[in-house]
């Protein structure tokens, strides 16, 4: 059964065309959780303010903010993304 907002033409052709490669590509499709590292995870919670931050912000963030570190392919990005979000943090903001 097909979801109703597909029932128009270009609808139907677009879901027909879709493709296994681009399918749950973004934060909120993975089935997984994304999750730093063991290594990532004790420098963050070094810095308090940034970590309690962190914490307290809601599930679908903390997955989200989690994924787009998680998701940068080389290590140099994703240990810079890392920074951001530790300094947003620490700022009590949101990079």
């Amino acid at each position: 059964m097909q979801p109703r907002f597909f029932a128009r033409p270009t609808g139907l052709a677009a879901y027909q065309c879709r493709t296994e490669g681009r399918t749950r590509v973004y934060s909120y499709e993975q089935v997984v959780d994304a999750q730093l590292t063991d290594e990532e995870q004790r420098v963050f919670r070094r810095d308090k303010a940034a970590w309690q931050y962190f914490e307290s912000a809601p599930p679908g963030y903390r997955r989200a903010v989690s994924h787009w570190i998680v998701a940068a392919r080389r290590p140099e990005p994703r240990a810079r993304r890392l920074q951001q979000l530790m300094a947003a943090c620490a700022a009590g903001k949101r990079p």
